[in-house]
């Protein structure tokens, strides 16, 4: 059975949008920048990342992670209030500047603290006050890393991708429609004769331009038609016929000496009406 070429085409598309959507998926998006990733333990005590390397110009996040979602901490332990630190963020730099915080578990986030990087060498210590033992069930993991947003070139590409199958499957669906139509019609008595016109498609000869001057009659009856139309439209008809009045008896008043003696010479006939 022969494809029909809108049918290729669409698959074409959708070949294409599929490669294009995997591509951007797996090879555009932009990666988060780890800077330390370690598991700690949240008893009472002090944790100490020694120095770690980031890149400068970025926000970092102090996160703590568990094996845990926000649905399956166990009862009685609230990751809202359990948690609490004391924490020095510092780097090495010409003035050593630290920064001291005191930050409960954040409530959108397990994020302790947030930084822009302006150096490439920081240092993270904490102190976890009690309370936080029941966290331990969940392997926690201290982890320095950015949360990077998406660039130009995956967003137009995803689009671009979504685009490519959405006229693919719009082009098959239209073969298939189309299909089920040509199911839908009639039966014809010679299925196998191809319909086509009896007369033969003759071409004729293209117009000759136009070239030079038209004749005289054409010009001079264009002319005649401006004139004839003038005319008409200034001077008026000479008005013709008698005038009558039904009411009277005379039925026809005259205009000056011709009129009354027109008058006078049918003043003596009688228009009559039953």
């Amino acid at each position: 059975m022969r494809i029909p070429l809108l049918a290729r085409i669409g698959m074409a598309f959708i070949f294409v949008g599929g490669a294009l959507l995997f591509y951007a998926v797996y090879w555009l998006p932009a990666h988060p920048l780890v800077a330390f990733n370690k598991p700690v333990s949240l008893s009472p005590g002090r944790i100490a990342t020694g120095a770690f390397e980031v890149a400068p110009g970025y926000s970092y996040y102090v996160e703590i992670e568990t094996d845990w979602t926000a649905k399956t901490f166990p009862p009685g332990c609230d990751w809202h209030s359990v948690l609490k630190t004391q924490w020095t963020l510092s780097y090495d730099s010409e003035v050593y500047q630290p920064e001291r915080g005191y930050s409960p578990w954040d409530t959108s986030s397990l994020t302790i603290t947030t930084f822009l990087s302006e150096t490439s060498r920081y240092s993270f210590d904490a102190t976890i006050l009690p309370g936080a033992d029941c966290l331990n069930a969940g392997h926690p993991r201290l982890l320095i890393q950015t949360h990077p947003q998406q660039n130009d070139s995956y967003i137009y590409m995803i689009w671009f991708s979504v685009w490519c199958l959405a006229i693919g499957l719009a082009s098959l669906a239209i073969v298939g429609f189309h299909a089920r139509w040509r199911a839908d019609r009639p039966p014809r008595m010679l299925p196998e004769m191809v319909l086509r016109n009896i007369l033969p498609w003759q071409r004729h000869s293209p117009m000759p331009l136009m070239k030079g001057l038209p004749d005289f009659g054409l010009v001079f009856g264009f002319l005649f038609f401006i004139f004839m139309v003038i005319f008409m439209i200034v001077h008026r008809v000479t008005p013709t016929g008698l005038f009558v009045h039904v009411r009277q008896q005379n039925a026809a008043p005259g205009r000056g000496a011709r009129g009354r003696k027109l008058s006078a010479s049918m003043s003596t006939r009688t228009i009559s009406f039953s």
